[in-house]
């Protein structure tokens, strides 16, 4: 490539001003000053430019914190555009970004100047998660959860907006009444702002955190810049993915052991014991969160039926109704200690992190004789956020001493699904019958999805025999 020509790419400047700065003996090219503006520049070529190393990327990805009032166009307008913020010695001027958020909208952005990639992340069929934080005008009612995970239609709007239907997708409620993130595998016209109206409420704020594996950093300030490791943009989706990985986490309730059904029952008694009438909506508002959240979260679902309990009352109580259960009843998934065994055998790294008490967790653990198999097991006890928030498999992972991106994760639930996307890590969705209405969203969710551990095993068998 020429000189003149490489250096525009890499955003050094214009060709016409680029040819002046040349021939003012600026390029180093393998230890000579090359003056010649078309000096053919070849991939082995080691280049100084001003006294500086410049490397050729063909191509470059990063990260933008998009303000509000930014239009996402590489068109030149009178407003100010994403492409204002992507200038610089070294960044590439022909980037463009994957997609598009709307003027009032802010958070992560992608850019690149790689096509395939905005086809594939962009493309409906990929089904590559889009997550939002979303600010709402009323306090989102939780019962909502459960429609959002099943899918819904969405009428035309007023403006002339096509009718759709909304397809499954994983609404998290956080401590903020008014504030949800959402988790899509599709990407409508104006879609989270539509399908929040369908149930009389209006985004007030919408800022997109995280595309995929890759979550927008929280010291990334509004307008700045980052790369982005391009391996994080591809998805994995393939045992054989799986098996490069070095270490693997895993949930503990309906993923290793089948205990899901057991705390429908527990729920079901619990309620009437406190004359609560259950709505059907609280497996689903309560999925993924900690032991103790899910204490105070039902203290303020139900605050007359359980007043003057504290959230220790409530956590006690569910220990002792489910304790004997774990101890002695509670039966592993299939495969799974055939499955330990062999991964045990190829040395790679296991460790749990589960939202449950660690007094039931061990209770069961011991029960099948297969806590010695896991390097690490934290409990509810030992994290501060509970599941969707990666806290609890970035901690899990940093005591396995394994860096996130070489991690992979086993959970049966969207909001672990989340935790584990939202960690940078890998994520397998193994089928429960408690969480089979999730089906459809689990596997768009994920990068596996596992019907039973049968494959996973044949394969750690085929690989074995191979050594």
């Amino acid at each position: 490539m020429r000189a003149d020509r490489l250096l525009s790419d890499m955003g050094c400047g214009t060709r016409s001003e680029l040819r002046k700065t040349i021939r003012n003996g600026n390029l180093s090219v393998n230890g000579q000053v090359v003056t010649d503006p078309g000096f053919n520049v070849k991939a082995s070529d080691v280049l100084l430019w001003r006294g500086e190393p410049m490397v050729y990327e063909m191509y470059q990805y990063f990260i933008l914190n998009k303000p509000e009032g930014v239009i996402t166009t590489t068109e030149q307008t009178s407003a100010a555009t994403v492409m204002d913020f992507c200038k610089g010695e070294g960044i590439r001027d022909d980037l463009f970004p994957v997609g598009r958020l709307d003027k009032d909208t802010t958070g992560l952005l992608l850019l690149t100047n790689e096509g395939a990639l905005d086809h594939m992340l962009m493309s409906p069929k990929t089904h590559v998660q889009k997550e939002y934080e979303v600010t709402l005008a009323k306090p989102f009612d939780p019962e909502t959860v459960a429609v959002f995970l099943n899918g819904f239609d969405v009428p035309a709007s007023e403006k002339g907006n096509d009718a759709f239907h909304a397809l499954p997708s994983s609404l998290i409620q956080g401590p903020d009444p008014c504030k949800v993130s959402l988790v899509l595998t599709e990407g409508k016209y104006h879609q989270v702002k539509r399908m929040f109206q369908v149930f009389g409420n209006e985004v007030t704020a919408l800022k997109r955190t995280r595309i995929g594996r890759v979550t927008l950093p929280e010291d990334l300030q509004s307008g700045e810049i980052r790369r982005v490791d391009p391996d994080l943009l591809r998805p994995e989706d393939s045992l054989e993915d799986l098996l490069k990985k070095d270490a693997l986490l895993f949930d503990m309730d309906g993923t290793l052991i089948d205990s899901m059904g057991m705390w429908y029952d527990i729920d079901v008694e619990f309620c009437k014991r406190h004359k609560i009438d259950m709505p059907e909506t609280l497996q689903t508002e309560i999925e993924g969160m900690s032991f103790y959240a899910t204490a105070v979260y039902v203290l303020n679902r139900f605050p007359e039926e359980l007043a003057g309990l504290k959230p220790e009352d409530l956590m006690d109580e569910w220990n002792e109704m489910a304790y004997e259960q774990y101890r002695y009843h509670v039966p592993l998934k299939p495969y799974v200690r055939e499955m330990l065994e062999l991964l045990k055998k190829r040395g790679t790294k296991l460790g749990i992190a589960t939202s449950n008490s660690g007094r039931l967790a061990l209770a069961s653990l011991e029960n099948h004789q297969i806590r010695d198999y896991f390097s690490v097991v934290l409990t509810a006890e030992e994290i501060t956020k509970g599941k969707p928030d990666p806290d609890i498999y970035l901690k899990l992972s940093g005591e396995l001493g394994v860096k996130p991106e070489h991690c992979a994760v086993f959970e049966d639930v969207t909001q672990g699904l989340v935790s584990g996307a939202r960690a940078g890590m890998m994520t397998v969705a193994v089928e429960d019958s408690y969480s089979a209405s999730q089906r459809l969203i689990k596997e768009r969710m994920s990068d596996l999805f596992l019907e039973d551990y049968s494959g996973f095993v044949s394969a750690l068998k085929n690989e074995l025999n191979e050594q």
